[in-house]
Formats: structure tokens, C-alpha cells, sequence
């Protein structure tokens, strides 16, 4: 490293070096030196942090100068601010306001820390890691002396941010003492993460709550944790269960055992302490499910089937009480024989003058079925002599008998109707009816269309 006590660094003029190494081995290479200065113009003091360009890689000084760059650009009151940056004698710097109130570890040292409120400053701690955190900047190597107090308000100041490049390298060509602080897989060589910042913040709280050494703190937590019962005369308070939980949680050794940001931690620690009331979010209200909505065609088949099943349900009982009969064929019964009677054929249709209503009766049992072969021609008298007058033939029809007349049906103008057996069916009705003959003339007619038409009887 170089020195600069007593030269001019651009506006800012090297007092003394104030990094606490002054009686370390002069062989040792150290990454970072920090000097107090004295602004020329205002007369104010500064801190000026030179880094040793030669024991960082090209890649390192790279990634170095990116999350400088990025905290520069960090607006939050808990963390230092840099005023200014540049290179003297080749080493890279940052200049940063002094802060004469000490760090945490000048409390400790001093033996005030018991004057601290360890909730309040936890607090502000867990702020500005979280605003860290979420703008990418990891610290990488949280200890009490990265912890300095403003003079004027009381605060911390944060200091460090962005360096986590410069303190893996420190660590591993230095084996630092503070290493204790670092998560456990930042020393075995993994890049720092904000999970192991939390385990830091989670070793620093351990600190403060216990007022022990650091060994001592973490040997008290893993005692309690294992439920081995562990005495101390400098124990500041008892830890209760519900801090004692937070703490172990927060320093636990697998990365993914931890609390999901500092933010939450810092939260369950500041409730196990009674300083915050939890809060316990209301349980949401159960969403009605949507009725289920099925296709018009499932709902017509099945009040189809519902309307059939319940036919069914109120047939059988009926069938079984005798309440409805089936027909014979569904029955079982057979059709008997056909009754002599009944007519096999056709039905015949009987024009109005042989319907029974025209005085036709069934013939004797004794004729067979036959008509009496009386009729109109065998009661009718020989033709008077003389002829007719209109000058045909000369035919005469007897008047039939009172008795005959009630047993025949009208003489009609054609031929005798046969009889029922030999007369086919009729389509329809007769169109031509007889028409009685009148009392004025009574006498056969030789024209066929007259009423009183008389058909010629043969001579013997």
C-alpha cells in the first residue's frame, strides 16, 4: 500500500490513517487503506477509502468500480454517501464524510453498549440493507465497525456498500478476524448474496440483545436452540422463546432456512421483542362455486328418462293390482276359430230396397237360404183384350193381392233383383227408385222407363 499522511489529494488534504491498522505486520498486504482528510475550501473533514489496484484482478476492479458507481447513486439517509472518487498513484479512492461519534465496535470497545437501544437501531439497519437489497447492492461483510453514528442526529451510517469484492479478497489473503460475522458460504468462497447479509445482521442483533462477545453470543443461541440450559454474568436480558426462534432462524446455516428478506426478519424480531403487534390478516372469504351450466340436450334426455322412470315406477304397480288390463295379443292369448255366422269375405253393402227396414224378412229355415219364388209376375192376370192405347202390345198386369203386397218390396224398373247370395256387392245406391203408381192411371205401360212398366208374361 502506499502512504499518504501530510500529501494533498486534489482538494482534500491526508491528516492520518484512521482504518485501526496502524500496529499490523507491514509485510501483510492489505486491499484497502482509510485515511482522514480536510477539505481545503470549507475546512471540513472527510474520509478517503484507497484501494490496492494491485491484489485486484482486472474482473475484480471491474466489478468494483460498477457497484461504486451503483451506491453513488443510493439516496438514503443510512447510508454514507460518496462525495467523490478518483485514482492517485495508480490506487482507485472514494471520499466519504467523517463521522468522529464512532462506530459500533468503538461502543463495544468502550464498553457502551449497553446505552444503545438495540430495536432502534436494528430498525434503521434493516432499512438500509433492504433499500440496498433492492436496487442489486449487497454489502458482503456487515460487521460493528461498518457501523458508524452521526454525531448531530444519533443515526447509524451504513459504510462499505459495494465492496464485497474488496473483503472476499481480504478475507482470503488476510484471514480476518471479523470473518466470524460472514455467512458460512461466503467463507467457503461464495459471492456474497443478500441471504448472507441477513445472517450478518442476525449475528449483529445477537450482540446486542445478549451484550456477550460475538463467540459467546452464538454459542448462547446454540445451546438454547438444542434446549441445553446456558448461564452467562454479562447476559444483558433473558432471550425469550420467541426472539430465541428469530435469531436462530436468521443465523441459520443452509441459505434457504432463512427468512425471505431482511425486511421480514428484522419484522418477527422486532414482534418477538413485543415492539411491533403482529398482525394477523383475516381469512378470505370462500368464493361461491359457479353453478355448472350443462348442454339443453343433456337436460331434455334426462327429464325424458326421470318423465320414462317414473311411468315405469307407476305402471308395474298398477299392472300388479289389476288396475289396468293388456290386450290379448300382449297378453299371450291366442285368437279362437271364426264363428259361422261371421262373414270371411267382404262385407256387402245392400242397397236401401233389401235393407231389413225395407220389409225384406229372412227366409224360412226350411228353404235353404232361398227367396219364395212367388212374385209379382206369377200373381199378375192375362192382358185385357184390346191392347194398350198408346197402340203397343196388348199386355195386362193383375193388381197384386193385399197379402202379396205386404211381402214384397216395390217393383223397381228393371229386372227382379236377385237373390242376396247371388247379387255381387254393390258399389253405391240405386239411382233410379220406384215411384208408387198413381190412382188415376193404374194400367201397365209397354214403355220400360214408366212407373207402371209390366214386364209381358209368356203365353203357356
Amino acid at each position: 500500500m502506499i502512504e499518504l499522511t501530510g500529501k494533498q489529494l486534489g482538494e482534500y488534504r491526508i491528516s492520518e490513517r484512521i482504518d485501526g491498522r496502524l500496529g499490523l505486520d507491514p509485510a501483510r498486504p492489505l486491499v484497502s487503506q482509510v485515511f482522514r482528510a480536510t477539505q481545503s475550501s470549507g475546512g471540513e473533514a472527510v474520509a478517503v477509502k484507497v484501494f490496492s489496484a494491485k491484489l485486484l484482478s482486472p474482473e475484480s476492479r471491474t466489478r468494483l468500480r460498477d457497484s461504486l458507481r451503483m451506491v453513488s447513486q443510493l439516496r438514503h439517509s443510512g447510508a454514507a454517501p460518496i462525495l467523490s472518487s478518483g485514482v492517485v498513484e495508480g490506487q482507485p479512492y472514494i471520499v466519504m464524510p467523517y463521522f468522529n461519534a464512532g462506530s459500533l465496535a468503538d461502543r463495544y470497545e468502550r464498553g457502551l453498549a449497553s446505552s444503545l437501544n438495540p430495536s432502534e437501531l436494528l430498525n434503521e439497519l434493516a432499512a438500509v440493507l433492504d433499500a440496498a437489497h433492492q436496487r442489486g447492492i449487497v454489502h458482503g461483510s456487515l460487521r460493528p465497525s461498518s457501523l458508524l453514528f452521526d454525531p448531530d442526529s444519533g443515526s447509524i451510517r451504513l459504510v462499505g456498500l459495494g465492496e464485497s469484492v474488496i473483503y472476499s479478497t481480504e478475507r482470503a489473503q488476510t484471514g480476518a478476524a471479523e470473518a466470524i460475522y460472514a455467512a458460512p458460504e461466503v467463507t467457503a468462497g461464495q459471492d456474497p448474496t443478500p441471504g448472507a447479509d441477513q445472517y450478518s445482521f442476525g449475528v449483529v442483533a445477537a450482540e446486542l440483545l445478549t451484550g456477550l462477545a460475538t463467540e459467546h453470543a452464538l454459542g448462547y443461541l446454540r445451546a438454547r436452540s438444542v434446549g441445553r440450559p446456558i448461564e452467562h454474568r454479562n447476559l444483558r436480558a433473558p432471550v425469550t422463546a420467541q426472539t430465541l426462534l428469530a435469531l436462530s432462524k436468521m443465523t441459520a446455516a443452509a441459505p434457504g432456512q432463512r427468512f425471505a428478506t431482511v425486511s421480514e426478519a428484522n419484522r418477527s424480531l422486532q414482534i418477538a421483542l413485543g415492539k411491533l403487534a403482529p398482525v394477523i390478516e383475516p381469512e378470505p372469504a370462500a368464493v361461491p362455486e359457479a353453478p355448472r351450466t350443462r348442454p339443453r340436450r343433456r337436460r331434455a334426455a334426462a327429464a325424458v328418462f326421470v318423465v320414462l322412470l317414473l311411468a315405469v315406477v307407476g305402471i308395474v304397480p298398477a299392472l300388479a293390482a289389476g288396475w289396468i288390463e293388456l290386450p290379448g295379443w300382449v297378453a299371450g292369448s291366442e285368437i279362437g276359430p271364426s264363428d259361422s255366422n261371421t262373414l270371411s269375405g267382404p262385407a256387402i253393402v245392400l242397397p236401401t230396397e233389401l235393407s231389413p227396414q225395407s220389409g225384406l224378412t229372412d227366409p224360412p229355415a226350411d228353404s235353404g237360404g232361398e227367396l219364395p219364388t212367388s212374385s209379382v209376375l206369377d200373381a199378375a192376370q192375362p192382358p185385357e183384350a184390346g191392347g194398350s192405347t198408346d197402340g203397343g202390345p196388348s199386355v195386362s198386369a193383375a193388381t197384386p193381392t193385399p197379402a202379396a203386397a205386404a211381402q214384397l218390396p216395390e217393383p223397381t224398373a228393371t229386372s227382379p233383383a236377385p237373390t242376396p247370395t247371388d247379387l255381387p256387392a254393390p258399389t253405391a245406391a240405386p239411382t233410379q227408385t220406384a215411384v208408387p203408381p198413381t190412382p188415376n192411371d193404374k194400367k201397365c205401360k209397354d214403355d220400360p222407363s214408366h212407373p207402371n212398366y209390366c214386364t209381358p208374361t209368356p203365353s203357356p
